[in-house]
């Protein structure tokens, strides 16, 4: 009978362990105060610098490793990150770690944003980006493990 319970026993075990990995969740909110008002502001999944007036905010984080992606428009061009993120090159950071239709990548993204690193504010290993469309109303905020 054991050696039956066994294998059982290892077989539930690793799925349990498998669905504990790979958390990855989406939200999304028409206003930023969706955002706050939802909780996705005191988690740290949206930065508190997010402007009131952005709109049509897509958020992507994964649970187990804390990286994420954020994309939101705002109503007029011009907006800059806050002030301790600093001018950045295209390869000094990795791209966002998902792939989601409104997350440019590779040469939509360097050919078409000023780039900024950011100061993390996290005690792991993590680089936070900042993209902001150059003749436009886009913006994309993300966090990787740094190289």
């Amino acid at each position: 009978m054991e050696s039956v319970w066994r294998p059982a026993m290892w077989v539930l075990a690793s799925m349990l362990l498998a669905g504990c990995t790979d958390e990855v969740m989406d939200a999304g909110y028409p206003a930023a105060s969706d955002a706050v008002a939802s909780g996705a502001v005191r988690r740290g999944w949206v930065p508190a610098w997010v402007p009131a007036s952005a709109r049509n905010l897509q958020e992507v984080h994964d649970v187990d490793t804390n990286q994420s992606a954020l994309s939101f428009t705002l109503e007029r061009s011009g907006w800059r990150p806050p002030a301790p993120c600093r001018p950045a090159e295209g390869g000094e950071f990795s791209e966002p770690a998902f792939d989601r239709s409104w997350i440019p990548s590779g040469q939509d993204l360097t050919a078409a944003y000023d780039l900024y690193g950011c100061p993390s504010g996290h005690d792991e290993p993590m680089l936070e980006a900042v993209a902001v469309q150059r003749e436009g109303t886009h913006v994309l905020h993300w966090r990787v493990f740094s190289r």
